[in-house]
């Protein structure tokens, strides 16, 4: 997974720059807690193409928060390290430009917590060198923690701003542990993660090949579980200069996901099901040229962020695309194989707005689509507990109707299984009235168990299958909103 370090902190710049004449040049500014110049922050720099640290010395603060010492001219990221028991949180000013002398002005850097944790592997051994990445669950932004690794007793601590955290265990690949991410770690204090134990995994790799069997160079590998949907962290998941990937995964079957970057126009794919047991090379993965998919996303004139727009082919396969959700000017850039058939902009229900469906849209040229949001009174999600079933089991799902106004009365609903594009249907649940409490908020159905029996695996074996809940309006039987994901028997 690609993540951007977010710094925490306020950067003012003043930086006066003195035409290179071939010597050193002279880094200098001060580092604040707002109020007070902060005493003995590290300053290191980084060169910001190669992410190589520059050799510098007297390069920490003095007791009024001052800096000056030597650097080279360059391009470079500059890294400043509070002392962790000052409890606040560091910065990572990218890109500074240096030419001359510099002046970087005042660095604020802003209070935080010291969050802490031990990584051990299933022999309860310690595990050292450990990266530890916390996570903003919002925008997956990685929060610039220095000091991050484990050390020989497999402790780490890291000063975080407060906050809800996901945080991430990266053990070193040559170890072949599986790296794992803890969700939803509330810090308003110091705070301790425990002892966390990282199983034992194995090697996935593999290569990527575009037209020509040209490498496929700084591809994204994701994996999942098959049959649970759960993604699974990886650590150094992007193929290098040959195209090639090796990546450390738990026993299983996974699904395995290849997507190039956007700017190469290339189609990401996957593969289903691959059955690791062991180490495993799956070989040459070929990915073709797409067409470019691109617009805005808005809410009446104001552009929408963080919206995630999916695309699906004629089958109802969801397509594994990348650059689908919205940046801050509510803009997305995708690429997706010819003949696409639906686009998505898929919001959860507590959002308000409803799911915008572009069905049937077949793509056979570059596209700019923009999307409008709609607000609704009723909105609605269908949300599945697997992704993946053998055949003469169960699918489970729970369907959330989410009110946002004060309304009396309820909505009907009725979910149904498609595949081939519609060719092939069975309704999992008749039209259904649904009671809703008088007030706003949000109503939980489920959750509800279908039994795929064998004649109906027969008929949708592999396949992609389609489960659209539909929310309709209790007396005229109008759609009001719909939602779907799609599963696959095996």
């Amino acid at each position: 997974m690609r993540l951007s370090k977010a710094a925490f902190g306020l950067v003012i710049l003043t930086s006066v720059s003195i035409a290179a004449d071939g010597r050193a040049a002279i880094l200098s500014g001060r580092v604040t807690d707002g109020v007070n110049g902060v005493f003995d922050v590290n300053l290191n720099v980084f060169d910001s193409a190669s992410q190589t640290q520059i050799p510098t010395s007297a390069d920490h603060t003095d007791a009024n928060g001052f800096f000056a010492f030597t650097v080279p001219t360059g391009t470079f990221d500059i890294h400043v390290i509070p002392p962790i028991t000052d409890r606040l949180v560091g910065v990572n000013q990218r890109s500074v430009v240096i030419s001359g002398d510099t002046n970087l002005g005042t660095i604020v850097t802003q209070p935080g917590f010291i969050l802490s944790g031990t990584v051990q592997d299933s022999g309860a051994l310690p595990v050292d060198a450990v990266d530890i990445d916390v996570i903003d669950p919002v925008d997956g932004t990685t929060i610039y923690t220095p000091g991050d690794n484990t050390d020989a007793t497999g402790f780490v601590d890291v000063v975080v701003p407060a906050g809800t955290w996901d945080v991430a265990i990266d053990p070193p690949t040559s170890l072949f542990l599986v790296a794992r991410v803890l969700p939803g770690i509330a810090v308003s204090g110091d705070t301790s993660f425990g002892t966390v134990t990282v199983q034992n995994g194995f090697a996935l790799s593999g290569n990527v090949a575009g037209p020509g069997n040209a490498p496929v160079v700084g591809a994204d590998i994701d994996v999942r579980d098959s049959f649970s949907g759960a993604s699974v962290r990886l650590n150094n998941d992007n193929t290098d200069s040959l195209g090639n990937f090796s990546v450390i995964v738990p026993p299983g079957s996974l699904d395995v996901a290849v997507q190039p970057v956007v700017a190469s126009r290339l189609v990401p794919t996957r593969m289903l099901k691959v059955d690791v047991s062991g180490n495993v090379n799956v070989g040459t993965i070929n990915v073709v040229s797409g067409l470019n998919v691109s617009g805005i996303v808005r809410v009446g004139g104001t552009p929408r962020a963080l919206v995630d727009i999916d695309a699906y082919d004629a089958s109802d396969d969801s397509v594994p695309i990348q650059g689908d959700r919205t940046d801050a000017n509510g803009a997305y850039s995708t690429i997706v194989p010819a003949g696409t058939d639906d686009l998505v902009v898929d919001l959860p229900s507590s959002t308000g707005f409803k799911h915008i469906l572009l069905e049937n849209r077949s793509i056979t040229s570059d596209l700019m689509q923009d999307f409008t949001l709609q607000a609704s009174p009723i909105t609605a999600d269908i949300v599945p507990s697997e992704i993946g079933v053998t055949r003469g089991s169960f699918l489970h799902y729970t369907i959330a109707i989410r009110k946002g106004v004060a309304i009396a009365g309820g909505v009907d609903t009725m979910v149904v299984a498609s595949a081939l594009g519609g060719a092939v249907t069975r309704t999992l649940s008749p039209r259904t009235r649904r009671s809703l409490p008088a007030g706003q908020g949000t109503s939980t159905f489920g959750p509800f168990q279908t039994h795929i029996p064998p004649t109906l695996a027969a008929r949708f074996s592999r396949l992609p299958v389609r489960v659209t809940v539909f929310v309709m309006h209790p007396t005229t039987g109008a759609v009001i909103d719909k939602d779907f994901f799609t599963f696959r028997v095996y």
